[in-house]
């Protein structure tokens, strides 16, 4: 808008009374000025790398659309995010969208996460220290101005409930990304995934990354189990990723007990069902692993209670997978 008032002032000076000479002059000065105030409305508007801005976008955050982003988020520290809005998922999990500054992104790589607390420090645990709880987001990573987690509610949780009962305008504190390990294209042939209940976001970030590059033939095999067919969570996103990526992906969902019009698995995975549908233990192939305790424990076994893989046990070690073939979130 400041090449445009300019522009504007200067055709004004010439027009009340141009003098002769000068007359020849301002045609080729408005000329110009007019391929320059054309020119940088063209590059302003070219598409940002997220994708087209609507024509209503502001100037300054066009121009900071094309710039390098700036990385909202720091493992050193928790910042404080505001909710924007919240949007209710099914019966007891929501998606809430924190505001990010600016046309920043939340940095986060896959496999990254990160730690969320109550932005006052009022959620503590037993030991009076604050209770946190780490997540990974269901937006992707080049997302600007927003970071969005999907939180189910476990009513006799410490921290769920609290983030539950935030209204927009209330603000969680969020440090991150803290980043498991680096997906490299390619990697392996295939990769196989056993995930339950809200375990489903660290798998989604992965498999999106996978299915999203075109240079990346990685083979992505997803088993998902649910108490209902009502729990299952982006059920809608995987079933389009099936749909466009056919010959590269495919999902199972599975249900604790039958239920009407479900023509599904039903029953908790085993030993056949896993060696049906998992690519098999070698080195060229993975299996990932997350979901609530008694299912890591009877799948794979726990992570130590500081976070380490741990033993490998449960129906993947009888199967014959090594530590190194199998990865829990």
């Amino acid at each position: 808008m400041f090449a445009a008032r300019s522009f504007t002032k200067a055709t004004r000076q010439y027009s009340t009374g141009p003098q002769g000479g000068q007359s020849k002059q301002f045609y080729i000065g408005a000329a110009g000025a007019l391929a320059a105030l054309v020119g940088g409305y063209s590059y302003l508007n070219k598409d940002s790398p997220s994708g087209p801005l609507p024509m209503s976008t502001p100037k300054s955050d066009r121009i900071g659309a094309l710039q390098t982003p700036q990385i909202a988020l720091t493992k050193d520290g928790f910042t404080n995010l505001t909710l924007k809005n919240v949007k209710k998922y099914n019966h007891d999990s929501s998606i809430f969208e924190f505001d990010l500054p600016g046309s920043s992104v939340s940095g986060l790589e896959p496999a990254g996460l990160v730690v969320c607390k109550a932005a006052d420090d009022s959620v503590t645990g037993d030991n009076g220290k604050p209770v946190m709880r780490p997540y990974t987001p269901i937006s992707t990573a080049d997302k600007r101005g927003s970071i969005d987690f999907l939180i189910k509610k476990y009513d006799d949780g410490k921290f769920t409930p609290h983030v539950h009962g935030l209204k927009p305008g209330d603000q969680l504190a969020i440090k991150g990304p803290i980043q498991k390990f680096k997906w490299v294209p390619n990697t392996y042939e295939k990769v196989g995934f056993v995930l339950g209940g809200s375990g489903v976001t660290p798998g989604l970030q992965l498999i999106e990354t996978i299915l999203n590059n075109p240079a990346d033939k990685t083979k992505v095999t997803l088993l998902f189990s649910n108490k209902t067919p009502e729990d299952i969570l982006l059920k809608e996103v995987f079933d389009d990723f099936k749909k466009k990526h056919s010959d590269q992906f495919d999902v199972i969902y599975s249900i604790d007990q039958p239920a009407k019009g479900w023509n599904g698995h039903v029953g908790y995975f085993n030993g056949e069902f896993l060696k049906q549908h998992l690519p098999a233990p070698d080195s060229n192939s993975k299996t990932y692993v997350c979901g609530p305790p008694p299912m890591m424990k009877a799948i794979s076994g726990g992570k130590t209670s500081k976070g380490a893989q741990g033993e490998l046990t449960g129906v993947l070690k009888d199967m014959g997978y090594k530590e190194d073939q199998v990865f829990k979130f």
